[in-house]
């Protein structure tokens, strides 16, 4: 099993109908390869845990990479991990806004998305994060 967390900047500002778009397909694509994960997107910003069978994250990653709706593209963590961290999740969601992110980095002022990329670009404070959202969310919360 192998978990993939990175960080990337959307083309455009995207609003939150464009990214539950993508949300639903990456969601419906994940259960047919029972792939898990979380996304958090924040102005613009997306930190991403996908995790599962070495060649569906391999997969996954390549394709995630080529994809044009974003750039600056950091892989931030690859890991062998024994089990899932995010086991219910084909793929949690949340669009943060700056509260919600200085609250899980710490209460860390955040004023924007340099600030929130400056922080999670160390692999035990993005999973961190990514954890504390999954945590504080259920699946009623969850777009359908």
């Amino acid at each position: 099993m192998y978990q993939i967390v990175y960080m990337s900047t959307a083309q455009i500002s995207m609003k939150t109908p464009d990214v539950l778009e993508i949300l639903e397909k990456a969601q419906d694509a994940n259960g047919e390869h029972k792939i898990t994960g979380f996304l958090l997107y924040y102005d613009g910003c997306f930190l991403q845990v996908i995790e599962g069978q070495e060649d569906a994250i391999s997969s996954l990653w390549e394709n995630i990479q080529n994809d044009e709706r974003h750039f600056d593209i950091h892989l931030i963590a690859k890991n062998k991990i024994e089990e899932r961290e995010f086991p219910d999740w084909s793929m949690g969601f949340i669009d943060a806004n700056a509260a919600q992110a200085s609250e899980h980095l710490g209460g860390v002022q955040i004023t924007g998305p340099d600030d929130f990329l400056r922080y999670v670009k160390t692999p035990g404070m993005a999973l961190k994060i990514l954890q504390g959202f999954a945590r504080s969310y259920t699946f009623d919360d969850q777009p359908n």
